[in-house]
Order: structure tokens, then sequence, then C-alpha cells
């Protein structure tokens, strides 16, 4: 569906202060959870250069891997790490939910204290906190795990496959506004430099 490759787009705009597809950007440091490989999302955002804008001096920042937020110890850990960055960030991506979180999804102890993490670090660095999360296989429309997160939420956002290879991004939850209108997106491959080449010398 793209989730992390949208999540992504933001986090290189918001980073640049560059609108995303038309809608404006308050420019901020970027720090981006990369729970489901690093390496992957460092190759994506060197694609995003070569299409966009170069990031070579952009303040966004990938970690070395996930961060189990519901967890007191690891939760202190990277605030230390946060408060040693030269300006904290001002959006703080989590990707995915599931590998950010110790525990059960399913489990209102467990989700609680993810949210409850979401909300520390919201008010201690007056950030935006966006998670990427799976959808419901019996109800597609809604987020997987406990009820608690959904009432949590001040938007959600979805994508969906469609016909063409396009990929639709709906706002099906806003709270205290409009919905914002639907996006539609697609994949671009962008062939990065010589020096990503694999050991066979082809082309990434």
């Amino acid at each position: 569906r793209g989730k992390s490759f949208a999540a992504l787009d933001m986090a290189c705009c918001v980073a640049l202060g560059k609108p995303w597809h038309g809608i404006p950007t308050k420019q901020a440091p970027v720090l981006f959870l990369a729970g489901e490989g690093r390496a992957a999302m460092v190759r994506r955002a060197c694609a995003w250069s070569i299409v966009y804008e170069d990031l070579s001096k952009a303040p966004l920042h990938l970690s070395a891997g996930a961060v189990a937020l519901n967890e007191p110890d690891a939760l202190a850990v990277m605030q230390a790490e946060i408060d040693a960055m030269p300006e904290p960030p001002g959006l703080l991506i989590v990707d995915t939910l599931q590998r950010g979180l110790a525990g059960d999804e399913n489990g209102a102890t467990d989700m609680n204290a993810f949210v409850s993490a979401l909300d520390t670090l919201r008010s201690r660095y007056r950030c935006t906190c966006l998670v990427v999360h799976h959808p419901a296989k019996a109800a597609p429309g809604e987020p997987r795990g406990h009820s608690s997160l959904k009432g949590a939420i001040d938007t959600m956002m979805t994508l969906d496959a469609r016909e063409g290879g396009i990929i639709a991004l709906a706002n099906p939850k806003q709270r205290g506004a409009e919905p914002a209108r639907p996006l539609g997106f697609q994949f671009r491959t962008v062939e990065l430099p010589p020096a990503w080449n694999d050991a066979d010398g082809k082309p990434t």
C-alpha cells in the first residue's frame, strides 16, 4: 500500500519545509523510527533526493532500529538521545506500531502505554507524532489492535491500492475539522548512483 513510502515522503518535505503535494508544511527536524528496515529507508531517501531536492543538509534523522515506546527504560533512553540533538524533532514518525510496541497490540494495557508514551513525547517536544500502522483484516478501514488507539487519533489516513497502479490516500477521521481531500499516488522507479550498485555491478 505504500505506507512507509508516504510517511518518508512527508518526512522529507517537513525536514526541508517543502510543500507536500501542494499542502504547506512547517519546516522542522524529523525523527523517523525506522523499525522495518533502515537500509531500505536510506535507499528510498536517496531516490527521493534525486527526484525532488537534496537531503544532505536536511534535519532528517533515521533511527538504527525500532524503539519499544511502551517500555519506560527504552522511552527514557530515546528521550535522552533526543535531548542531545541540536534541535528536537517537530515530527516524530513511528514505522510501524507493531515494531514500536512491546507486547500485545490487542491488549488495553500495552496499547494504552504506547499511546501514553506518544502523549509524553508530544508534550515534551511539542511535536507531531505519526504512527504507521496496519489495517484490521476484518475491517480494512479500521486500525488493527485495541480500540483505545483510534480513540486517541486526531488524524487518520488510509492508503488503498486501486486499479492501474493507483494508491489512494483518504482521511476518514479528522478531529475538529473537515476531512482532507483524497489524493492519488503511483510508485516511480528511480535508479540510484553507481555507488549503490550491487556486487555484480547491477544498478539499484
